[in-house]
């Protein structure tokens, strides 16, 4: 292989390291999305569970858990290996090429082989540059390259275990929502309800602190009927107190 044919080789591999450092940046977007993802659900699973039953399940779902963040954690420390703390190496650039370009036609100006001295040369400094970026840009994305797939290979196993604690969350009752809970409820004063033909029922649901009550038709008419004496005692009295006055 001639000179030209090995300077043409590095100048492609560095150029196609180059390239391979923008796609690895592309491929860290993936597992960023995931590991955001995996940490929503952590976070829904973490305020939905319910010890106060102290139940297996419980245990069972707080150990597989346990195993998912710490596959998680894993699996985030190599992202950021992958995404920070690397240096690249570049070739100079175009002005301080152009200097020592410069610098070597005023070296070689009294020899009769200059353009030929300065044309080797100047070759000799750009193959250089490749060369030594070249490789030094191949070790630092092998080494980004490996972080990432082994925190690729890590979201998987935090998905497996996490899957299943989602099961156990799910269909085992540890979740709040899931708990029966007892309400009190406080009457502020007596209420006395009577109805001798036939038991009073009271249909409600709790929303909050607020009791949300359904009448049945039996209260109705029961309300409606101590209404009505009400009113007929109201009137009976002020019919009483109106004869008295007519009739000293």
């Amino acid at each position: 292989m001639n000179d030209e044919k090995r300077f043409e080789l590095y100048e492609k591999l560095y150029f196609h390291e180059v390239e391979a450092r923008e796609k690895i940046l592309s491929r860290l977007q993936i597992p960023l999305a995931l590991l955001l993802s995996i940490t929503s659900v952590y976070a829904i699973l973490v305020n939905g569970i319910s010890f106060e039953n102290g139940s297996l399940w419980n245990f069972c779902f707080g150990g597989i858990f346990s195993v998912s963040v710490g596959f998680f954690i894993t699996s985030v420390l190599y992202f950021l290996r992958s995404f920070y703390g690397h240096t690249y190496e570049f070739i100079p650039s175009a002005l301080t090429t152009e200097n020592y370009r410069n610098k070597l036609i005023e070296t070689y100006s009294d020899y009769d082989e200059c353009d030929e001295l300065v044309e080797k040369h100047f070759n000799e400094y750009i193959f250089k540059y490749y060369n030594e970026c070249s490789s030094a840009n191949t070790v630092v994305n092998d080494k980004r390259s490996e972080f990432l797939h082994k925190c690729n290979t890590y979201l998987i196993l935090t998905s497996l275990p996490l899957a299943i604690a989602f099961l156990i969350f799910s269909l085992s009752g540890v979740d709040k929502n899931s708990v029966e809970k007892e309400f009190k409820v406080q009457i502020s004063k007596p209420i006395e309800l009577i109805n001798s033909k036939s038991p009073l029922e009271i249909n409600g649901k709790f929303d909050n602190t607020t009791l949300e009550v359904d009448f049945s038709d039996d209260l109705k008419e029961l309300l409606n009927e101590r209404k009505a004496e009400t009113i007929n005692a109201t009137t009976t009295t002020t019919t009483t107190g109106t004869t008295s006055k007519e009739n000293p």
